[in-house]
């Protein structure tokens, strides 16, 4: 079993016995049917001397979602801000998208139709405190019927169905709802005070086997607090307590069945500042972890780059900045196949050398777009403030500025991000017509929410992205740091997002002149290579926010069903581009094989284009030709085997491991898209597509003695 590696082209180089037993028999292109027309792209199928090749049946289209969102405007108009409860309903969708699970986005008034919530497992609230006078008797119905002969478990943070429109109480007790149909009770409340928030059942189905007991989840200074407490009404836990100062002890998350489950925050901030929520979900949908979920990548992190390109309007830098950071670029994405996203600006001041050259810079940003990487619009000239820009004005920056960049490119549909200070909900709703999706301002605990990704509200269909790293700008330039300061509080900052997480969604604004420190601020490439570096290492895709977006729009509209019997489960994946995405499996066994399917690792299935029906067993893996690895970014369009063969579409580019049914395989023969491959071991071989690209079908045909 030598390890060291050799290659092969055409016919691997292991001598192959031509009376073999094993003698593959006719094919038949007859039993084969992609799915995709034969034809398109101008790809046609590959029929070879094998068996019939399987795949995967198709999921039915009407399986429903098992989870909603409920987008209260009521509430909203009673929060902090209208930024900030939207900052807050895009942290519940990231929490969800952790869960696994599919989601509907649903508006108060949704919830007078009973048979539209009535068709959901679980109702997720991030705050539901204010509720129209004339509509809140017939919501708190249709929820405890919901409740009663549905099973419909409902998750919320705070008070409940407590007070109106014009933010008095509800007349008589105010929490009469709560009582009924969660069994919980406000006490009292506090602030400002030191608060701390622990673990208190590390047993529950919530924490076991990710926290330890009495673990500090979040703690806060001078903070405001308010006191719940289960009435008795139903069984209840109280699974995480909030220590108030040196000694008091309060509840901060209380579980309750009533023919649901049902879980209860404290505060909104304690559901939504650290990732507790995702597998509150999944207790409330499942009762325990569920055998599988649905992921929207096959590694531990999505990380996109956001880089502010604000030299690039003014026409005499783009040499000295620009075309220095493509350079770099270039050796991160050897280095650690890093891509990101650079938004640039246009300038319209000539006079003063605001201005693009485009015979320059077009054929520069294609150099960008050639690695991976994404251009979009940061404006037209760069405003400081987008809250001061009149509807014209909003126009001009952002539609203009993207029509200009995708013709002078010959891009389509690009994203968007904002500049300056960050702009209010009602601001970036003006702006998200013109772009494809928008990355605006920054979000974090004690700033908004964290991880604010997805939807601005239930109504909207542009996907918002929240930067949730601080800009290399606040650190450096405005909180002085030192580049050693800078570096920690990155380093903190993504340890922090990651913690408990599951496959957290990193979002890092910095700008083109920091690495080569264009305005002797203090910047150092070390700052943002050591970022890089450890994202890494923990085993981050770098990602673009294009494919961001179109990923979590993609999830959104997926659908899943899920069971287990023994070791065996079974996974129904419905979806229209499920390529870049995995099936999780949560459980203590490894991925023995799957009928009909040839892409998994030992505890993750890759999924593609149009999902399927899984149908996977658990124990010792069995010996089946297999894709073991894809590349980051890459999408599987369709696969096929026959246990010992495969045949499969990819549109990407890097190295796919694939591990063979047999040690040291009599003969290897690849064809269609490449026709090389690399043998690293007695039973894995490697193929390498280096442009990034669709590629036409790929077969591996192996012949086992």
């Amino acid at each position: 079993m030598s390890a060291c590696k050799s290659t092969g082209s055409g016919t691997g180089a292991a001598p192959a016995s031509a009376n073999s037993s094993n003698s593959k028999i006719s094919f038949n292109t007859e039993n084969v049917s992609t799915k995709e027309d034969s034809d398109k792209n101008n790809i046609k199928p590959i029929a070879i001397k094998t068996a019939k090749f399987v795949t995967t049946p198709p999921a039915l289209a009407d399986l429903k979602h098992k989870l909603a969102i409920i987008y209260s405007k009521t509430s909203e108009q009673n929060f902090w801000t209208p930024k900030s409860y939207a900052q807050l309903f895009m942290s519940v969708q990231s929490q969800v998208m952790m869960s696994g699970l599919p989601y509907d986005l649903l508006n108060e008034d949704d919830l007078l139709d009973i048979d539209k919530i009535s068709q959901y497992k679980t109702l997720i609230f991030p705050l539901f405190s204010h509720v129209k006078n004339s509509q809140v008797d017939q919501i708190a119905e249709n929820i405890k019927q919901a409740i009663d002969q549905y099973n419909i478990g409902i998750i919320t943070a705070g008070n409940f169905i407590t007070n109106i429109e014009t933010g008095l109480s509800r007349s008589g007790d105010a929490y009469n709802y709560m009582k009924d149909l969660l069994g919980i009770a406000r006490i009292d409340g506090a602030g400002p005070v030191d608060i701390q928030i622990n673990v208190s059942d590390v047993t529950h189905p919530v924490f076991i086997n990710e926290y330890f007991d009495n673990e500090v989840i979040l703690s806060y200074q001078q903070n405001f607090t308010d006191y719940f407490m289960p009435t008795g009404a139903y069984p209840s836990e109280v699974i995480a307590t909030q220590q108030i100062g040196n000694s008091q002890v309060e509840n901060a998350l209380i579980t309750v069945i009533n023919k649901g489950r049902h879980v209860h925050f404290s505060t909104v901030q304690v559901m939504a500042d650290a990732n507790l929520l995702w597998p509150v979900i999944q207790w409330s949908v499942w009762g325990e972890k569920p055998p599988a979920t649905l992921h929207m990548g096959r590694e531990k992190a999505l990380f996109v780059s956001r880089n502010d390109m604000d030299q690039s309007m003014f026409n005499e830098e783009v040499a000295t900045v620009e075309f220095p950071l493509l350079d770099q670029l270039k050796i991160w994405k050897d280095q650690y196949n890093f891509v990101g996203s650079y938004y640039i600006n246009i300038g319209d001041n000539a006079v003063e050398g605001e201005f693009t050259d485009w015979g320059i810079s077009a054929p520069l940003y294609k150099q960008y777009i050639a690695l991976g990487n994404e251009i979009g619009s940061h404006s037209y000239t760069h405003p400081h403030n987008t809250d001061i820009l009149t509807a014209t004005q909003v126009q001009f920056e952002f539609s203009d500025s993207r029509n200009i960049i995708e013709e002078e490119i010959e891009l389509s549909d690009i994203g968007t991000a904002i500049p300056g200070n960050p702009e209010k909900l009602v601001t970036a709703l003006k702006i998200l017509p013109y772009v494809d999706y928008l990355s605006g301002g920054y979000a974090a605990k004690g700033a908004g929410f964290p991880n604010s990704f997805g939807f601005l509200n239930a109504d909207t269909d542009k996907v918002y992205l929240s930067p949730n790293m601080s800009f290399d700008f606040t650190l450096i330039q405005f909180q002085k740091k030192t580049v050693e300061q800078a570096k920690q509080v990155w380093s903190n900052e993504f340890d922090t997002l990651v913690k408990h997480a599951s496959q957290p969604i990193i979002h890092w604004p910095w700008h083109d002149y920091g690495p080569f420190d264009v305005f002797k601020a203090g910047y150092t490439l070390d700052l943002f290579e050591s970022l890089i570096a450890k994202a890494k290492s923990y085993g981050s895709e770098f990602i673009t926010g294009k494919d961001l977006s179109e990923r979590i729009k993609s999830f959104k509209q997926s659908n899943i069903e899920v069971s287990k019997l023994g070791k065996t489960i079974t996974a129904k994946v419905y979806s229209s581009s499920a390529g870049k995405f995995a099936l999780n499996i949560n459980q203590s066994q490894t991925i023995a094989s799957i009928d009909q399917w040839y892409a998994y690792n030992k505890d993750t299935v890759f999924l593609d284009q149009d999902g399927g029906i899984y149908t996977i067993h658990l124990g010792i893996e069995k010996p089946v030709t297999h894709i073991n690895k894809l590349p980051s970014r890459s999408q599987l369009v369709s696969l096929y085997g026959n246990g010992e063969d495969l045949k499969f579409q990819l549109s990407g580019e890097g190295t796919v491991e694939i591990i063979t049914k047999c040690s040291d395989p009599s003969a290897i023969k690849i064809s269609g898209a490449i026709s090389s491959y690399e043998t690293v071991s007695s039973d894995k071989i490697l193929l390498n597509f280096p442009q990034n690209k669709h590629h036409q079908e790929t077969l591996v045909d192996i012949t086992c003695q």
